[in-house]
């Protein structure tokens, strides 16, 4: 008996595969459902760039102002001194860098919706929440470790810091000022974190130096959030916040960190002030009218960029920083 082959009908085109298209811009490309996996993250370079660009590492500079008490103190050409600033700094890196990733997590909604937020690595799955509360943990346990080894009180620093940005994820950025008061009180534990680590006491007057400025800079980056219409719809705190009274808290903060700057510099002592000091003066305040100058514009969202690209604010905050040394 012959079989019969069945053919299709040469009139009906054949089915294509169609293409999968998102429905909309924002579509997530990581699930919280846990029965989606992320898409792996790449290996060798790219994943290395990956995982930098996740931990911030452009912006362990913030982290710098560890050095601030033994810098002032002429105590950095000290070998042992360097080298517990130096592990306070690695203490500070590690720290910082947990806290970006609980808080990419904590965003995960808000940054996929966002237009630039959305290409973060967990945000667009190229790192799954596992991996990253793994690496999150990881740095915490290393940073206490290595704080403790230091110096009993750099791990009460140390710990201190965890607890104000575990507030601020938890409780504190939903609440206007608080939020901003709460980035500036990061950085007053950084500066005394470096005093903590090398037994150097730092002045109450560069302490209100490193407040303000840090307040400078919360809100100019605040004032550009606000102007922002992308991130006001994707953070409802940016709506209760006043652009005219950011401006003004950025004026006052810039204002009085140059006059405390002036009592810690002009502080005549033993054998007077000394000139390096004087002159740092100047161009401390330059660089801040500089940067206030650019915050009005709204250009002051990411503090690290502004410094890449401004090249008053390079050669102003470099000129500053070697008559800071040579004044010590």
């Amino acid at each position: 008996m012959m079989s019969t082959v069945t053919t299709a009908d040469p009139r009906v085109a054949p089915r294509r595969p169609r293409p999968y298209k998102a429905s909309s811009p924002h579509t997530p490309a990581l699930s919280l459902n846990p029965s989606v996996e992320a898409e792996p993250a790449a290996t060798g370079i790219a994943g290395a760039r990956t995982w930098a660009l996740q931990l911030r590492c452009h912006q362990w500079v913030k982290n710098l102002v560890v050095l601030a008490a033994p810098a002032a103190a002429g105590s950095l050409g000290n070998s042992v001194v360097f080298a517990r600033a130096a592990l306070a700094f690695v203490v500070f890196c590690l720290l910082s860098s947990a806290v970006y990733l609980c808080n990419d997590i904590i965003d995960l909604d808000e940054d996929r919706g966002h237009p630039t937020k959305r290409h973060r690595p967990i945000a667009a799955g190229l790192i799954g929440i596992p991996e990253a509360l793994i690496a999150a943990g990881g740095c915490t346990i290393v940073a206490m470790v290595t704080a403790a080894l230091v110096d009993a009180r750099l791990l009460l620093v140390a710990v201190a810091y965890a607890g104000l940005n575990l507030t601020y994820s938890s409780w504190a950025r939903w609440v206007p000022i608080l939020d901003i008061a709460a980035v500036a009180g990061c950085f007053v534990l950084r500066a005394l974190a470096g005093g903590a680590a090398t037994g150097i006491g730092i002045s109450g007057w560069l302490i209100l130096v490193v407040m303000l400025g840090a307040l400078l800079i919360s809100a100019a980056k605040r004032h550009a959030e606000v102007v922002d219409l992308a991130a006001r719809r994707s953070r409802a705190v940016l709506r209760r916040y006043d652009p005219r009274m950011l401006r003004r808290i950025e004026i006052g903060s810039s204002a009085g960190a140059t006059v405390a700057y002036a009592f810690w510099a002009l502080g005549a002592g033993p054998a007077g002030v000394p000139a390096p000091r004087a002159l740092g003066l100047l161009a401390f305040a330059a660089v801040l009218v500089r940067y206030v100058q650019l915050a009005s514009d709204g250009r002051g969202g990411a503090p690290e960029r502004l410094f890449l690209e401004d090249r008053q604010l390079q050669l102003g905050a470099l000129l500053w920083g070697l008559l800071f040394l040579a004044g010590a």
